[in-house]
């Protein structure tokens, strides 16, 4: 564990907002057996039908493979014979569960004889608690039945992990929030800009390479000016707007989403930004892919990358327009998976049914 110490200073709401920046709040919640709101650095749930020996040694703090139904078994009462890209086998109870999620996938392949609800264990005796270093997982399923008909829901065995592609070692996420408590101090209207604190994270993040201004107005995380801004819209960020409630109901598009009451709901103008969007083939979650961003661009982005303007100049492609009679003007820069379009002046234009970068989610936990 690193110590946080390095942003004990900020006031307790921005503390707050920097711990759960550090935290893995998964899709899907606890339907499908994600642990929520523990640090990044935990085991993670690994889907069997996206495992490939790419992903397996990404995570260094273990993984538990997640097994459907028809996944698990070769018949009904028959356990199919499973193993991992370096040919371990994959046993449900040791390294595997089965997750069942629908009636129909439990009266087809019902749990065999000796099979129990997983659970936790210290010496033996069933505990209900965090897991630890003394706690021990045991059984075999989980049950998340929804109520259905005249049968009622169903629920057993707690959370088995988090999302993988939320994870991020312990140093990582240690590297990040520093990062991220920063970026704070440099936002319009922070007073803690000059502080003798705001130097001390800066010399963390220099000893880690990671104090490159530079690097981080290439990126979009930094404006011109060097103030904290949205990566996408490029607007400098307010201090007061890390705090502020969101409201969706001026936006164009998102006019009948749901009204945000203050004191009611967590959500905020600003929140935590990935550059590029999370995904199961490498470690995203890192200092160099995260930034503070509108909630409401977030929303809009949706599960895209985020070139910068400068990145788009250097990578991307230019787009002119052609009148007769006229001479050619320059319309924008493209990145390119044709997703993104912006102009000199930074303005953004995305493609609504461009492809993910990286699969987010599989259709199962959607």
């Amino acid at each position: 564990m690193r110590p946080k110490q390095a942003w004990g200073f900020m006031d307790d709401r921005d503390q707050d907002k920097l711990d759960k920046a550090g935290y893995a709040t998964p899709r899907g919640g606890d339907k499908n057996g994600y642990q929520n709101h523990v640090v990044r650095s935990n085991r993670v749930i690994l889907p069997y039908e996206l495992i490939d020996d790419r992903i397996v040694s990404l995570f260094t703090d273990g993984y538990i493979v997640r097994l459907l139904p028809g996944q698990a078994f070769a018949a009904p009462g028959v356990v199919a014979t499973l193993s991992m890209p370096d040919g371990e086998p994959i046993e449900v109870g040791r390294n595997a569960f089965v997750l069942y999620k629908s009636w129909a996938d439990y009266d087809a392949y019902r749990p065999p004889a000796g099979w129990s609800a997983r659970g936790l264990q210290v010496d033996g005796r069933p505990v209900d608690s965090r897991r630890s270093s003394r706690v021990e997982d045991h059984g075999h399923y989980l049950l998340r039945l929804p109520r259905l008909g005249g049968r009622s829901a169903l629920k057993e065995g707690p959370p088995q992990g988090i999302f993988a592609i939320e994870y991020a070692d312990a140093a990582t996420n240690y590297q990040s929030q520093v990062l991220l408590a920063w970026l704070i101090c440099r936002s319009e209207g922070s007073t803690y800009a000059d502080s003798e604190w705001c130097k001390n994270l800066e010399l963390i993040l220099d000893r880690k390479g990671l104090m490159d201004e530079a690097g981080m107005k290439d990126r979009g995380v930094l404006s011109a000016d060097g103030v904290t801004c949205c990566p996408l819209c490029g607007a400098e960020l307010a201090y007061d707007e890390f705090h502020e409630t969101v409201s969706f109901s001026n936006v164009a598009g998102l006019a009948n989403a749901g009204a945000q009451v203050q004191g009611s709901t967590r959500s905020t103008k600003v929140n935590l930004f990935h550059l590029q969007p999370l995904s199961y083939m490498q470690l995203v979650h890192r200092p160099k892919n995260v930034g503070w961003g509108h909630a409401i661009c977030n929303t809009l982005l949706g599960q895209r990358g985020c070139p910068s303007l400068s990145q788009l100049k250097a990578d991307g492609s230019r787009l002119m327009i052609e009148q007769p009679g006229y001479e050619a003007e320059l319309y924008g820069w493209m990145d390119s998976d044709a997703a993104m379009i912006r102009s000199d002046e930074g303005d953004v234009w995305i493609k609504l049914n461009a492809r993910a970068v990286q699969a987010l989610v599989t259709e199962d936990e959607q």
